[in-house]
């Protein structure tokens, strides 16, 4: 199960636990690695009674993942959940360890219509719309649906943004030691469970460490410390305290510090290891920065780290650096950085280039429709075919999907001027993409990347039965 921070992750696997405990089970969640979960894991696997093993964010905990895919009994349920970004990357493998097990994937990104309705309750009964109070419940649903694209923590932070709330988060705020506070809220939005120790090590202080600092009653309304173990209270408020509290300049100053730090502990720190990895994914660097002048931000903070040691060889920064461009169409760098991502994979053996690929398939298609480059569309359009069709045959997740979703515009922009033989074969490739679909299991038919694929390619077929 897998969603982006404020999308209800944990609030799901705390709700599942409650029912599956009501329902007879044992359950037992493990969220960070510790010196006694292998023999826990180990005991847990031979379990005769009805058990759910849940390992949250299990990306960090691939050891235990195996030894339970490999030792558990029919008796024991396995619950993993990730980030979606980490999801993609680590899906492969869990493919590879699951052996004769079924496994469904669940993306809880998106609300569905029940809980869109109970969510207009919700602001209706709290008196959160704002200016949208007086507008009627269908107006109130579109709104989710379009602006905030049913996901909550898009609708959660546009309520923060009230200017009478972030004036109050401003006052209650000052005092603060901004780079430590910044730090936090970085790590706890990239879901690291860091400790005091860690927090103080990523900003080279050791403010966090001071008794003072965590008596602080202005730090204790957003930080909880529980030990060693330091979280911020909602991910979602440290979200919203990075894009429009803290000054942005500032931020990426935060960031860029935090990455040449563990950087530096990363042959030796495995979790300074996965928050370098995780500093570089353009979708956790773009949460943290605001709209407003989000390009030059990013690119600042990308060309900083682009010449450090442990990004001018690595072939996932390029990538990222590729997508953070790919997403302010500026196709030519981005097409630069994913030839760079493909020069770097190329010299690692056994490495597969299943993410480059996808971005890249996404990457000619958007292009050559933004250029409205009608010469070479078809060659663009052969060139991510083959790619998509790689992965449909291969993979059994929604990402080749999700891409082809662009067929649709590619079709509004090119297939008039094509000769009839193109379009023939872009027809057929549409057939080809619903009639997977349509084979597809039903937990990855349901998703809503496929079935917005599925109803666009469907309407272009409908112009040509």
């Amino acid at each position: 199960m897998h969603a982006e921070f404020g999308n209800g992750k944990t609030a799901f696997v705390a709700g599942l636990a409650m029912e599956a405990a009501a329902a007879g089970f044992n359950v037992y969640s493990f969220i960070t690695p510790g010196r006694s979960l292998p023999a826990e894991i180990a005991s847990l696997a031979r379990s005769k009674r009805p058990t759910v093993v849940i390992l949250e964010n299990y990306p960090r905990l691939m050891d235990q993942v195996r030894q339970l895919f490999l030792n558990a009994n029919k008796d024991v349920r396995i619950v993993l959940t990730a980030r979606s970004l980490d999801h993609e990357i680590y899906a492969g493998r869990i493919d590879e360890m699951r052996g004769s097990r079924d496994l469904l994937e669940f993306d809880i990104n998106k609300l569905r219509p029940p809980e869109e309705e109970r969510l207009v309750d919700l602001f209706d009964t709290h008196g959160l719309w704002g200016n949208l109070a007086a507008h009627s419940r269908q107006k109130k649903l579109l709104r989710i649906r379009g602006k905030y694209g049913s996901e909550f923590q898009k609708l959660l932070l546009d309520v923060l943004k009230s200017p009478n709330i972030i004036e109050k988060i401003r006052q209650l705020t000052t005092g603060l030691d901004q780079d430590n506070e910044a730090a936090e809220m970085v790590i706890d939005i990239m879901q690291v469970n860091p400790s005091l120790d860690l927090v103080s090590e990523v900003v080279d202080s050791d403010l966090a460490r001071r008794s003072t600092f965590q008596r602080n009653p202005i730090v204790r309304r957003f930080i909880e410390v529980d030990r060693n173990k330091i979280t911020m209270r909602s991910s979602i408020l440290a979200r919203h305290m990075l894009m429009e509290i803290l000054p942005a300049d500032q931020t990426v100053d935060v960031l860029l510090k935090m990455a040449r730090r563990s950087e530096i502990a990363a042959s030796v720190d495995p979790m300074m290891k996965d928050i370098f990895r995780l500093l570089h994914a353009f979708s956790n660097v773009q949460f943290m920065l605001p709209e407003k002048n989000r390009r030059p931000l990013l690119i600042r903070y990308y060309e900083q780290l682009k010449n450090s040691p442990g990004c001018i060889g690595n072939v996932f920064f390029w990538l990222q650096y590729a997508i953070a461009r790919l997403s302010f169409q500026d196709y030519k760098a981005a097409g630069l950085y994913f030839d760079t991502a493909y020069g770097l994979a190329k010299g690692m053996v056994g490495f597969s280039s299943f993410q480059i690929d996808n971005h890249y398939a996404r990457y000619r298609l958007e292009k050559c429709i933004y250029e409205n480059d009608a010469k070479g569309s078809f060659s663009a359009f052969q060139d991510a075919k083959q790619i998509l069709h790689r992965q449909m045959t291969r993979e059994h997740r929604y990402y080749p999907y999700r891409v082809a979703r662009n067929y649709f515009d590619f079709y509004a922009t090119f297939f008039a001027k094509w000769p009839p033989g193109e379009r023939a074969i872009f027809i057929n490739e549409c057939k080809y993409v619903v009639d997977r679909i349509d084979r597809l299991k039903s937990g990855i038919r349901n998703h809503y990347y496929v079935v917005d694929a599925r109803k666009r390619l469907a309407e272009i077929l409908s112009k040509h039965s």
